[in-house]
């Protein structure tokens, strides 16, 4: 029932803005990926719609929405294994092309909210020499908010159809478990920090 709210979110301004000057994308994701640093890794498929703003459409509004595959994503915490039964994210995003409007080739910054939900499963085990003993499995939903920085560069092989390579790189600022807020971890030896964020994306698009 979400997805289809946000489909029609897509959907709709196509339908009320798309007159022909080919300032609306429609894109498919055969490939996202992201990592949420200290807490899980998502790989998955998505969609999205951009749509350019002004006479030189060097500035562009864009939502991406991913939905995460279920599977094993990951030991966090030595003694917990993360698999994710269900999740999206969508991050809405303002962009600024900095090549030619005509370029077969255009490279944009951008800036975007980030918003993770969905529903994960933890096999907990006890502490043990050898083998810890396995306690049992436990459900939570989950969110996280944060914000994204933006690289993104686009090709044209023709005067519509489009492909695009994405590498995103921020922070979450709040993550909640349960209905509950979990505070931020204070250190942590990767790059961005303990609550950095990491996603990239393939894109193959129409322009109309």
């Amino acid at each position: 029932m979400k997805l289809s709210f946000i489909a029609m979110l897509l959907i709709l301004p196509a339908i009320v803005f798309g007159q022909g000057n080919a300032k609306n994308i429609f894109y498919l994701m055969p490939a996202s990926y992201t990592h949420e640093e200290t807490i899980k890794d998502s790989k998955g498929v998505g969609f999205g719609y951009e749509r350019f703003l002004g006479k030189n459409s060097r500035w562009s509004a864009e939502l991406p929405v991913s939905i995460g595959l279920p599977g094993l994503y990951g030991n966090y915490n030595n003694d917990i294994t993360l698999k994710i039964l269900s999740s999206y994210s969508f991050a809405p995003e303002i962009k600024l092309y900095l090549s030619r409007k005509k370029s077969k080739i255009k490279y944009a910054i951008g800036a975007s909210f980030f918003y993770d939900a969905g529903k994960e499963q933890t096999a907990n085990y006890g502490f043990g020499f050898w083998e810890p003993p396995f306690l049992g499995y436990t459900n939570r939903n989950y969110q996280v908010f944060g914000y994204l920085f933006s690289n993104s560069l686009s090709f044209y092989p023709g005067k519509r159809l489009l492909f695009s390579i994405n590498a995103d790189a921020g922070w979450y600022a709040k993550q909640v478990v349960n209905g509950a807020t979990v505070p931020n971890p204070q250190s942590d030896n990767s790059f961005l920090g303990p609550c950095g964020i990491y996603r990239f994306s393939l894109k193959v698009g129409y322009r109309f």
